[in-house]
């Protein structure tokens, strides 16, 4: 609930507002009545956005503030504290939940991504329908975890990190140009805007700095040695990131994922001092069939390549890299082992399609205010929909989960690269799961940390090869379980347990039952 004093928000100044945050909990409702339980107290908001803030359901930029107004750090409904949050409007996403399911999927592969959730906003007591409330990306311990960069740090290791770029809208100010046209498109300008530090802050040497950096990338990726792992591109690109983001603007298709809200990240020498792809942002433009943009992104077979954009009449062209990159077989098999990897995890589409079903089932009251608000159902919106549009909630969420389930299809047998990846051994993996006690008897625990989100099974064999004690594949979340499996009738002897993720065995161990 916001309070503007009765001011105006605007888009090129934060106003002194006050806001208030009220949540009474999971299985709880929540009233306008409810005293704030969450944050109460001043802010500085405005409208933030390129096309989006012409919506009339505008997003926002918010900074916590003291009541002297200056930055405030403080933790809004569990994420880390700091002090600038934004405001996402849904007005171009009838399904109220694009970006929170890529913000999801990036962050379940290992990698640092916005934390947000779903809230409905009240601006001087008018109904504003629901928001994604979550952080902005910016360089902090809890968020782009890299090296903070002052005005001093011009020289040695301190000017080598950390630095964040966008690809995005540009001028000459806020930008450099690269030296390097995309390998299919002679004659295309790239830009990367200054993120952090901004165009305000950043100092001379820095810029000639990280400019060189990326001219150094891209001479590296255009080399004829390019694929060579100690004279290519892999000495300044993290190439697990630029999967991962390849991966997740995949499968969502994303239309602006490749040249609009692209963000890099790059930390000094000493703390590794690659090029990080991320974290994503802006999906709103995404996970649907849309007309009158780009042959690439309408149909009906989920077929397409959102990273070829640079061959539509697009608004800010892509570096193309990723058409150099997958040129390396290398690359396009690392690319499809961990496709095929994810796909029996976080790209399930039975654990996709239960998330989307668990948002649906928590908006079901809310959504009913939301469109009231905004008719928008059954329309195209800002985003044009190549075909019908649902004209419920409930039909909307159907039409994305078709959409999933076709797009995957399609991507199952596109995706290029050969996975020949062969099964793990007991030497190389088997620290990924700790057996105890061992020997056994009545029972005996499993211990394992899973990096991301992962499908995960187990089974006991005895001597001949026989099931004695197996379990179902499920899905659990990324950190630290245990599991305790009851082997009281099992008779003395030697075990083998097998540890699986999706269908690959990934540690083997000896258990004995005494």
């Amino acid at each position: 609930m916001i309070n503007t004093l009765g001011q105006t928000i605007v888009g090129d100044a934060k106003v002194n507002c006050l806001m208030d945050i009220k949540y009474n909990g999971p299985g709880s409702i929540t009233y306008v009545s409810d005293s704030p339980n969450v944050y109460s107290g001043n802010i500085g908001i405005e409208i933030r956005g390129s096309t989006s803030a012409s919506y009339p359901q505008r997003p926002y930029g918010i900074e916590t503030r003291d009541a002297n107004g200056a930055n405030n750090n403080v933790s809004i409904l569990g994420m880390p504290a700091e002090n600038d949050w934004v405001l996402l409007s849904n007005f171009n996403d009838r399904s109220l939940l694009k970006n929170l399911l890529a913000f999801k999927l990036f962050g379940e592969m290992g990698n640092y991504s916005v934390r947000a959730q779903l809230c409905e906003v009240l601006i001087d007591s008018a109904y504003k329908g629901i928001y994604v409330i979550g952080e902005k990306i910016k360089r902090d311990a809890n968020r782009v975890n890299i090296s903070k960069l002052t005005a001093v740090d011009t020289l040695g290791d301190e000017l080598t990190g950390g630095y964040i770029l966008q690809q995005n809208y540009w001028n000459g100010n806020n930008s450099f140009q690269s030296a390097y046209s995309p390998i299919d498109h002679p004659g295309f300008d790239v830009h990367f805007v200054y993120e952090y530090p901004d165009e305000f802050a950043i100092q001379s040497a820095q810029k000639e700095y990280i400019a060189a950096f990326i001219d150094s990338l891209e001479t590296a990726l255009y080399s004829p040695d390019f694929s060579d792992p100690v004279l290519g591109y892999r000495n300044y690109m993290d190439v697990k990131s630029f999967i991962d983001y390849f991966l997740v603007n995949e499968v969502s298709r994303n239309a602006d994922g490749f040249k609009k809200s692209v963000f890099f990240n790059k930390n000094k020498y000493s703390k590794g001092g690659k090029l990080n792809a991320g974290p994503v942002w802006d999906f709103d433009w995404a996970w649907k069939n849309i007309g009158g943009t780009c042959s690439y992104y309408e149909g009906y077979t989920g077929a397409g390549w959102a990273h070829r954009n640079n061959d539509c009449n697009t608004d800010n062209y892509s570096t193309g890299w990723y058409v150099r990159l997958l040129q390396d077989s290398t690359f396009s098999n690392e690319l499809r082992c961990t496709y095929e990897q994810y796909r029996q995890t976080v790209l399930d589409t039975t654990y996709l399609f239960a998330y989307i079903d668990s948002m649906g089932a928590l908006v079901q009251n809310a959504q009913a205010r939301h469109f009231q608000k905004w008719h928008i159902l059954g329309i195209s919106g800002p985003c044009p929909d190549y075909g019908t549009v649902a004209t419920s909630y409930p039909a909307e969420l159907d039409s994305l989960k078709r959409w999933i389930g076709i797009r995957i299809q399609w991507l199952d047998a596109n995706i290029p690269g050969l996975c020949t990846a062969s099964g793990a051994t007991e030497t190389t993996l088997s620290p990924v799961l700790n057996c105890y006690p061992n020997p056994a008897n009545d029972y005996f625990y499993m211990d394992y940390d899973l990096p991301t989100a992962m499908k995960v099974s187990w089974h006991l064999y005895n001597y001949l090869g026989a099931t004695v004690i197996s379990s179902a594949p499920t899905i659990l979340s990324a950190g630290k379980h245990s599991s305790r499996l009851e082997t009281a009738n099992l008779s003395p002897g030697i075990y083998i347990l097998h540890f699986e993720i999706g269908t690959v065995v990934i540690s083997q161990k000896i258990v004995v039952m005494d």
